[in-house]
């Protein structure tokens, strides 16, 4: 991750924490995704509860669904 992705990752993984302290997100439903650009998103990992989620388990997907 470059300096600024893993500034929107700090501020995801705050997110989550944030919305599993509110019940906003039970056991390990749903993602959290952010668009870094035109082609690139920065999503969750599947079948981890947020507030274990941590910035190695984020990742950069591409339009074309391939993970960066």
């Amino acid at each position: 991750m470059n300096g600024s992705t893993a500034d929107v990752a700090a501020s995801v993984i705050a997110a989550c924490r944030r919305l599993d302290q509110l019940g906003f997100v039970p056991a390990t439903d749903g993602n959290i995704s952010v668009r870094l650009s035109r082609d690139e998103v920065l999503i969750t990992p599947t079948m981890v509860p947020k507030r274990l989620v941590r910035p190695s388990q984020l990742l950069v997907v591409g339009r074309d669904g391939r993970v960066r």
